[in-house]
């Protein structure tokens, strides 16, 4: 009994070095990349544009890192921390191009030209 406790404690600890090694490079980004935003932001705007960054990070940075084959700890470390840091400038910059784009006239061309 006491042998399956200690090799969930070890388990636990490994998995929680291994978050902590995805999350503080990742929150490091996001919080730069927080004095870089333009305009004033309220603490609820702080914490929800934090919070996005952070989780854009964890999330692609794994991924970017295995499509890279990327396989040394501390390069994949420095990926979190770009992608955590670029991750609201791009999303922005998607979003602003979404807004613009004419999606209706562009349908309507393509069905157009079909028939």
């Amino acid at each position: 009994m006491l042998e399956s406790i200690v090799n969930i404690v070890t388990a636990w600890e490994f998995d929680f070095v291994g978050w902590l090694l995805l999350l503080l490079p990742s929150s490091a980004g996001a919080a730069c990349s927080l004095k870089c935003l333009e305009g004033p932001l309220d603490k609820w705007q702080k914490l929800y544009t934090f919070l996005i960054g952070v989780s854009c990070a964890v999330f692609i940075a794994p991924a970017l890192a295995e499509i890279l084959a990327i396989t040394t700890p501390k390069i994949e470390i420095c990926i979190n921390f770009l992608v955590g840091l670029f991750a609201l400038a791009v999303i922005s910059e998607i979003f602003k191009e979404i807004q613009s784009a004419d999606f209706i006239g562009t349908i309507k061309r393509y069905l157009l030209k079909k028939s």
